[in-house]
């Protein structure tokens, strides 16, 4: 079955008009009418917006194929990192304000929202980060670093050695950075970014 023929089909199935699709994904009617001919690609926006008056993910959306999306919990910020709880926080309990549906495939992600400029094209400010606390960083890889001092940082991750961690800035203002191994509470991995406009809200 084409994308269009599932958007159409679904749109029955729901019980929507064309007229009140339309209204719900604020588009024209002949706006629905092209989606459902296969007559122009929905960008990531409207997308995202199908996905959520459709009930469907993005993933079935594109190629056909239902998956579960997680809801992934946004716990802080990239200046003051994730809140105290991120180590035990229950993502079956939806006990958190805003999150982000992604097929984590299991793993227990975790997002923050950027805040600052110092991240480089690569972050602007207001995204959120993906985050990964448990695989292992990987040299040349992003990763989210916290201090035992409170600092905070998004560096790439050069090398390390027996005492040292090697990190470069991502931002050509600041320098790179040789730092204790025994001065980090943690290191996660960033595995990606998501524009702000997928939030949702509990």
């Amino acid at each position: 079955m084409k994308r269009g023929e599932r958007l159409k089909q679904r749109r029955i199935e729901l019980g929507f008009t064309m007229r009140q699709a339309a209204e719900l994904l604020g588009l024209s009617v002949s706006g629905v009418q092209n989606l459902e001919k296969d007559e122009v690609m929905p960008n990531l926006k409207l997308g995202m917006a199908i996905g959520r008056i459709y009930n469907k993910s993005l993933q079935w959306i594109v190629d056909g194929v239902d998956v579960i999306e997680d809801k992934i919990p946004i716990l802080g910020n990239t200046q003051a990192g994730p809140d105290a709880f991120w180590e035990k926080i229950d993502y079956h309990d939806n006990n958190f304000h805003e999150y982000i549906k992604f097929n984590s495939m299991g793993r227990k992600l975790y997002g923050l929202r950027v805040m600052g400029d110092s991240m480089s094209i690569l972050y602007p400010e207001g995204d959120i980060i993906l985050i990964d606390p448990e695989i292992e960083p990987i040299i040349g890889e992003d990763v989210i670093i916290k201090f035992k001092t409170g600092e905070i940082m998004i560096k790439r991750l050069l090398r390390f050695d027996k005492d040292y961690i090697y990190l470069d800035s991502l931002n050509d203002n600041f320098k790179r950075m040789i730092r204790l191994k025994n001065d980090i509470e943690f290191i996660h991995t960033i595995v990606g970014s998501i524009k702000s406009f997928m939030i949702e809200h509990n």
